[in-house]
């Protein structure tokens, strides 16, 4: 069996070899650029149990984060369990 003069792996790709072919699997983003929304002061953003439709990036204001408990029939009692 014939010695690799190298010391690296002869069945090892370099740098270069491995971004070509991950620059081959990339597929075109085709999403469409998204879009800026305003809220209104109190308003909701979404609500506590509804299902996730978009992601949103809060660029200025802030946030409150608010959990509703309730408890056998009383009145619900939210809870600020944060705010961005």
């Amino acid at each position: 069996m014939a010695e690799n003069s190298d010391d690296t792996d002869p069945g090892a790709e370099n740098d270069e070899e491995r971004r070509e072919k991950s620059d081959r699997r990339q597929v075109p983003d085709r999403r469409p650029p998204s879009q800026e929304k305003s809220f209104p002061m109190n308003g909701f953003i979404f609500r506590e149990h509804e299902t996730a439709q978009e992601v949103f990036i809060v660029k200025s204001g802030t946030v409150e984060i608010i959990k509703t408990f309730d408890e056998d029939g009383q009145k619900a009692q939210e809870v600020v369990l944060g705010t961005l």
